[in-house]
């Protein structure tokens, strides 16, 4: 073990970090959210009780499964393959198929809570656009020191 090991990273050195180890927590965070979408999926289709909109249900979170797992292959070809970190068709991939399952899940929702089904995407809208807010103004703050 090295001596004088840091335990805490800076902004810096994450973004550093080798592409290869980026592609792997992508990769588990994208597949954990596939399993997520998956499960839902496998209970709607298992349901006894004849739930209003079903059908769109499903069609929405089956609509968004090949876009999330076209995601993990773009994310290795064009951050291992390619050497490049963002790309149009990498966003416009995570933001269909996180776009059409969260539309499944809301609809889903809705049979069980008419305020959760308005709550939900509005919560979700706004964490988003908090992370968003706090990474942007970290890296602001580190580019400016």
């Amino acid at each position: 073990m090295k001596k004088n090991m840091k335990l805490v990273m800076s902004d810096d050195q994450i973004r550093e970090l080798e592409p290869k180890l980026q592609n792997k927590v992508f990769d588990r965070y994208i597949t954990g959210y596939i399993a997520f979408v998956i499960t839902i999926l496998i209970t709607a289709l298992n349901l006894d009780v004849k739930l209003r909109h079903l059908n769109l249900v499903v069609s929405l979170l089956f609509l968004s499964l090949p876009p999330l797992i076209l995601l993990i292959m773009l994310d290795y070809r064009i951050r291992i393959m390619q050497n490049r970190e963002n790309s149009a068709i990498r966003g416009f991939a995570y933001f269909v198929g996180l776009g059409l399952s969260l539309l499944g899940f809301t609809i889903f929702l809705s049979n069980y809570s008419f305020l959760a089904s308005i709550l939900f995407p509005i919560s979700i809208i706004g964490w988003f656009l908090l992370a968003d807010f706090i990474t942007y103004h970290g890296y602001k703050k580190d580019s400016q020191a």
